[in-house]
């Protein structure tokens, strides 16, 4: 091959090297605003208004990055870029992707496994470690919770599959149990009547199975009883409030004492010179 034919070639090559990178170039530009009009139409589609506004914020942005990514492949395409190019990249992209997104992929498998299995609905009231609260919401990534002073709570599904949960009204009734501790000198009938008295007059207290008062521990300064009463899984707390009080009241109205720690000082006389 002589000089002026490979002269030739190239400026052949060149000519159609500068015509793929023009025609790249147009497509670029005429392509991202064509992107940008297109993701705008979504957003302002009917359907979108009617969807929660995150949600749709979200799905605009993702289409835009989509469109605008379909535009660089086809501007890559002209210029020549081979296929098994953006199969390396976008592995590339999914490997760092994933391995950012580590704990999310986490809580996402924890939200799946919440929903099949059911070891709670929206509703109940869970406790978690320090938190508890009556369930909201349960998303993909994360269960919301409000607590009783009405403070919301985004618990990780990961956290929530990988700890251990108390689902407090799984059941339709609960056991409550009140520790009550009483003076030495109180006759143990006595207590027991009285506090199976304030058990039958509470409404939200459930007689049936029968309720007891054991005796359950001899203290440093007391005698501790234990009331051990049913009630409905949503009348627990008030069931509880009710019955500390009624009790107190009838000890005082019965002259049971209830016992607190005590210190008792000696002073000893000073000697004298």
């Amino acid at each position: 091959m002589d000089l002026e034919a490979l002269l030739q070639m190239l400026q052949q090559g060149s000519v159609q090297l500068g015509l793929r990178l023009l025609y790249a170039i147009a497509i670029l530009i005429v392509g991202m605003k064509l992107a940008k009009w297109l993701a705008g139409k979504i957003s302002r589609s009917g359907i979108m208004g009617k969807i929660e506004p995150n949600l749709a914020s979200f799905i605009q942005g993702t289409s835009l990055l989509a469109l605008r990514a379909g535009v660089v492949f086809v501007a890559g395409y002209v210029l020549g870029v081979p296929g098994t190019a953006y199969v390396t990249l976008f592995g590339s992209i999914g490997v760092a992707i994933g391995l950012a997104m580590q704990g999310s992929l986490g809580n996402l498998a924890g939200g799946l496994m919440i929903l099949l299995f059911h070891p709670f609905v929206v509703g109940d009231y869970i406790s978690v470690g320090e938190y508890e609260g009556t369930v909201k919401q349960i998303s993909a990534f994360y269960t919301a919770i409000t607590t009783l002073d009405n403070r919301r709570i985004l618990l990780p599904n990961g956290t929530l599959t990988n700890s251990v949960l108390v689902n407090n009204t799984a059941e339709q009734t609960r056991m409550l149990q009140i520790e009550l501790s009483v003076g030495y000198d109180s006759d143990p009938e006595r207590v027991r009547g009285t506090v199976l008295e304030c058990v039958r007059n509470e409404p939200l207290a459930l007689l049936e199975p029968e309720p007891d008062v054991p005796m359950t521990a001899h203290g440093d300064n007391a005698l501790t009883f234990t009331l051990r009463v049913w009630v409905r899984r949503e009348n627990w707390l008030w069931a509880r409030w009710n019955l500390l009080e009624s009790i107190k009241r009838a000890f005082d109205r019965e002259g049971i004492s209830i016992p607190y720690p005590q210190m008792d000082v000696h002073l000893k006389p000073a000697e004298e010179d």
